[in-house]
């Protein structure tokens, strides 16, 4: 685990690692903080030198960090086959987990207001949402049933998409 403030100078080891392995990160109001595995959370208030536990409410795997205007939400792993848990935070420190039924989402990006989301590439159907709350999700109708997305982004006012199909 390490920080930098300017991506060329880097302090390592600085996350304790009791609690198992973080998938992403992200920062809100002064808070830094991650998310992974089984549910453990961490944040820092002192600009990453110390790290306090959390729990995002969930024991399912936290994989991807999305920092928007006033919360931080947490992506993960499916469960039930179909279904996803969103963990939300807008302080940094405490979280609510919420199970999404019948979509799979677990990669996204945050951009004009909106959180967007899409399914892992190994999921059995592909799919994609959006909200602006984090919690609430509407499904996106605009592709095939069978278009994988590889990566998903925000840049320069505007979603992008790569698919490694043309359907």
């Amino acid at each position: 685990n390490a920080i930098s403030l300017d991506g060329e100078t880097w302090a390592t080891n600085v996350i304790d690692p009791v609690g198992g392995w973080q998938g992403g990160g992200g920062y809100i109001d002064g808070v830094y903080l991650s998310a992974g595995g089984n549910g453990a959370a961490r944040y820092s208030t002192d600009d990453g030198a110390t790290w306090q536990p959390a729990q995002t409410g969930t024991s399912a795997h936290r994989r991807y960090v999305i920092s928007g205007e006033d919360r931080v939400i947490a992506l993960g792993d499916a469960v039930n086959g179909s279904d996803s848990w969103v963990s939300v935070t807008t302080d940094g420190m405490t979280w609510e987990s919420t199970l999404i039924e019948d979509l799979e989402l677990v990669r996204g990006a945050y951009g004009n207001g909106v959180f967007v989301a899409h399914s892992a590439a190994t999921a059995s159907t592909y799919d994609y949402a959006f909200s602006a709350d984090g919690v609430n999700w509407t499904p996106i109708n605009a592709f095939s049933p069978n278009t994988h997305l590889t990566s998903l982004g925000f840049h320069d006012g505007q979603f992008i998409l790569r698919s490694d199909n043309s359907s």
